[in-house]
């Protein structure tokens, strides 16, 4: 546990790093859907373990560099997974964004947030239309 833990912390501040530094660049290709093998049990480990690194870690780890660490732990175990991104109001304030990480069904970071957020079109599948969570 303590190597995966060590491994998320890492990838977090990698996360940190792309979103202060180099989204703009990185972003295209963090949104494209990766493909791999389903492995339940190491989704949803890496769902525990990158929630833990980021309430560990000394800096704040909000949904878009906890999804991409996730990402880049699945991928790195020949996962594929997709990124969403939304955005939405909360009950009438300012507008916020969000983003979550899904494999195969699951949600791997983000799930807190979803419901309030529409999601943002990003591959040729959500051509048509920005939908509301979970209605496609």
């Amino acid at each position: 546990m303590r190597r995966y833990l060590v491994e998320a912390a890492f990838e977090l501040l990698r996360a940190r790093l792309v979103v202060a530094w180099t989204l703009k660049r990185s972003l295209p290709a963090l949104l494209e859907p990766t493909t791999g093998i389903l492995d339940e049990r190491t989704v949803r480990y890496v769902r525990y373990i990158v929630a833990l690194a980021a309430n560990a870690v000394p800096w704040s780890s909000v949904c878009l560099p906890n999804a991409i660490a996730a990402r880049r732990m699945l991928a790195r175990r020949g996962i594929g997974s997709t990124m969403h991104l939304g955005v939405g109001f909360h009950e009438g304030q300012a507008l916020h964004a969000h983003a979550w990480l899904e494999a195969d069904g699951i949600i791997v970071t983000g799930e807190n947030g979803t419901g309030d957020v529409t999601r943002l079109p990003i591959t040729e599948q959500d051509a048509m239309g920005p939908t509301k969570w979970g209605t496609r």
